[in-house]
């Protein structure tokens, strides 16, 4: 930072967003600072009325680095897409690195080298990267698409049955906040969403180096609380079930790989209510299923021929081996 020049203009803006998460928000902090670039940096933090210590901790932050560090918050929650566009829209950096509150970076040239690919390449879009997954305070393999550098496009993250990429690897022009849809701050999940529109503008680069800690299971995650009600988990998916199809509009060219994401969260839905024993509500979703594909393929008219005996498959369950590891 001390290399820093006063007229050199904000070449980052790091974005983080963060709701209760006061065990791990000084270690997200800190792998912010401790990065080494050439350029300027900000950090713009979001905090979504909590009222936990999450906020007095980012204030003591910011008072040590008043020209570095700005918390935005509100006296009520907005939610974590409403969060994340009022960050995206405090930035003044030419790029958007973001990474949430509950998450870390672990290579201090993350930035740097993310800065480095986009100016070099203009028709980067979107960079993203490997990441470790943090559970129960041990460090996994997780988030690692390949084994070398690659460009991906729209197809290959809408035809991928999990989230593409890490959102503490996200690393975006800033100029191309406003492709993303009006009906953004409403839907809600928000990464796939970023990763599609922010390719709308050009092509993905993934970098297989780890640098970034998905933390697993956090308190106060989205997902924690998600996956503790299957009501409440059917209910989620519904509504990314509507939000996913409200993309066909933006990009027509991808209707059937849309359509295809759609049946594959309908699986997952069928998959969860089997291990928690609601079966009438697997008979609901395999209708779906079945009435939206237009050509089923063996694999797929097996899978379904199963879900007619969810009692079964929730015995085999206990010994997994009659299963594909990816089939739960």
């Amino acid at each position: 930072m001390s290399n820093w020049s006063i007229e050199e203009p904000i070449g980052v803006s790091i974005c983080c967003i963060t709701y209760k998460q006061e065990k791990y928000i000084k270690q997200a902090i800190d792998s912010f600072l401790m990065q080494k670039t050439t350029f300027p940096f900000e950090i713009i933090i979001g905090e979504d009325h909590g009222k936990d210590n999450t906020l007095t901790i980012l204030n003591e932050y910011q008072q040590k680095y008043p020209r570095l560090i700005r918390v935005i918050t509100s006296d009520d929650n907005i939610g974590a897409n409403s969060n994340l566009l009022r960050v995206f829209h405090a930035a003044e950096g030419k790029y958007i690195a973001v990474c949430e509150g509950d998450d870390y970076w672990c290579n201090e040239n993350k930035i740097q080298v993310q800065f480095d690919k986009l100016e070099a390449d203009s028709s980067i879009s979107i960079c993203v990267h490997s990441a470790k997954l943090l559970k129960d305070n041990n460090l996994h393999n997780g988030f690692k698409m390949s084994i070398k550098e690659s460009f991906f496009d729209v197809n290959d993250v809408i035809n991928c049955n999990k989230q593409y990429s890490p959102t503490a690897s996200y690393f975006f022009k800033r100029s191309n906040i406003g492709v993303l849809p009006n009906w953004f701050s409403e839907a809600p999940i928000g990464d796939f969403f970023i990763e599609v529109y922010m390719l709308s503008q050009g092509k993905g680069c993934f970098l297989s180096a780890e640098m970034a800690v998905y933390r697993v299971g956090s308190d106060n995650s989205w997902s924690s609380s998600i996956n503790e009600n299957i009501q409440k988990y059917i209910q989620t998916q519904e509504r990314i079930v509507n939000y996913t199809n409200k993309i066909v509009t933006d990009f027509p060219n991808q209707e059937i790989e849309i359509n295809d994401r759609v049946m594959n969260i309908y699986l997952s839905i069928m998959k969860r209510c089997i291990l928690c024993g609601v079966d009438d509500i697997v008979y609901t979703y395999r209708s779906k299923y079945h009435s939206l594909k237009k050509h089923i393929i063996l694999k797929n008219e097996i899978v379904l021929f199963l879900f007619n005996f969810p009692k079964m498959l929730r015995f085999l369950h206990r010994f997994k081996k009659p299963f594909n590891k990816n089939f739960w």
